[in-house]
């Protein structure tokens, strides 16, 4: 594992106890059940909600409504607001509706923890009145938005427009919280950068929820999707869009060197890549899935012979962690991915899986080769099981996460 994984200044030390019994609020931009904040403020829920504390999730809507509306998943009360704005604003935390409804919602209620997953309003603006009603308040980073980052991949007007609203908003909310999880190194010594002591940061890396992504047999997965059970099949699963080029040129590529193989994805629907088969005459051969819930996630991954995950060296990507390295780890398959950042050091020094160059030759020959060689793919695909368990698993980070909020609690109340 990396150095700094973990609390800053006491690395690896075991947890101590904070006590059962903290109300503990995570709030998401993302729509409940969708997204890489939800599923990363959910994970980490559902496992301090296991260790005994009450533990509420406020996530974006998922369908429209005027009622609030109350799910209870793993003993987390899962919590949308009432909204009717279009799915892009509710989904990007940018919805005054939920906004203002979960302002409200706070302003009635007491919590010990308020754990803030990104900057944008309806995660901030809550965030502060919580605190403001003397919650402690924790922000996570795990993701550049500014003009370093996010901001640097969008191209319209209206994009460049919310981009400057982060690059503005998006550091002057960390510096105001209490304590700060950052998921990479790479935010980590930017916070220190922002003038935040080491005391008050943690590193909570992309965790691998091994309860419920399990190594099932390749046929388990491809029953269930009608996929042909002697392919050599590629999976990608995610939403983040930043590599898609690459994904869709490695995808092709991979199609056209293997006449047996098949590619499978799971997330955001990629229109480059359905474009990019289907001019190649390769549609049969592709499988897009569409968003499935966590709960079917594990299906997914075991339709694999190899998990891809492109990761360019770019800005957005260095300062990232993709969650879905997590999910890869915990399904018990080979990886091929790139050189990028902690997700790259993680896997070259640990062999967790292949590394490629970043172009979609060398990627797709590295997926081929290992479609030929069962032996070692089942081989990287132990490690990579073992290593989620015993480093990743988010039962080990939460209780990472809990004595952090005690050591920021002792302070808090003194």
């Amino acid at each position: 594992m990396p150095a700094r994984v973990g609390l800053s200044s006491r690395r690896y030390h075991a947890p101590s106890k904070t006590g059962v019994g903290l109300r503990i609020l995570l709030l998401s931009h993302n729509l409940a059940g969708l997204g890489g904040s939800y599923m990363r403020s959910f994970s980490l829920a559902r496992q301090l909600a296991g260790f005994g504390h009450s533990v509420h999730l406020l996530a974006s809507r998922r369908a429209v409504g005027v009622r609030p509306v109350t799910t209870i998943c793993d003993k987390v009360k899962v919590v949308e607001m009432p909204d009717i704005t279009p799915a892009r604003f509710r989904n990007g935390g940018l919805s005054p509706l939920d906004t203002l409804a979960r302002m409200s919602w706070i302003s009635r209620r007491s919590f010990d923890v308020i754990h803030a997953f990104d900057h944008r309003p309806a995660v901030s603006f809550p965030a502060l009145v919580g605190r403001n009603r003397g919650a402690l308040l924790v922000c996570d980073w795990a993701d550049l938005w500014g003009k370093d980052g996010i901001a640097s991949e969008r191209g319209s007007v209206g994009g460049r427009l919310v981009g400057a609203g982060d690059d503005y908003w998006e550091p002057r909310f960390r510096r105001s919280a209490d304590g700060l999880s950052a998921i990479s190194r790479a935010l980590w010594d930017r916070a220190g950068g922002l003038g935040i002591p080491e005391e008050r940061r943690m590193i909570l890396p992309a965790g691998a929820n091994v309860d419920l992504i399990r190594p099932l047999a390749k046929s388990v997965g491809r029953s269930h999707y009608d996929l042909p059970q002697d392919a050599h099949i590629v999976v990608s699963t995610g939403f983040a869009p930043y590599d898609e080029d690459l994904l869709a040129e490695t995808m092709v590529e991979i199609l056209s060197l293997d006449l047996n193989a098949w590619a499978v994805t799971s997330g955001a629907r990629s229109p480059r890549l359905q474009r990019a088969v289907g001019r190649r005459g390769l549609h049969a051969r592709l499988r897009m899935l569409g968003s499935v819930p966590l709960a079917d996630l594990e299906r997914v991954l075991a339709c694999a012979d190899v998990l891809l995950l492109p990761y360019s060296r770019k800005l957005v990507n260095l300062a990232r962690f993709p969650n879905r390295f997590g999910d890869y780890l915990a399904a018990g398959r080979a990886i091929v991915t790139n050189r990028t950042g902690d997700l790259g050091e993680l896997v070259a020094r640990h062999q967790l899986g292949v590394l490629a160059e970043e172009n979609p030759v060398d990627m797709a020959r590295k997926v081929v080769d290992l479609f030929k060689d069962r032996q070692r793919g089942d081989e990287l695909g132990r490690r990579a099981r073992t290593f989620a368990e015993d480093h990743l698993n988010w039962t080990t980070l939460a209780k990472g996460v809990e004595r952090f909020y005690g050591d920021l609690l002792t302070v808090h109340r003194h």
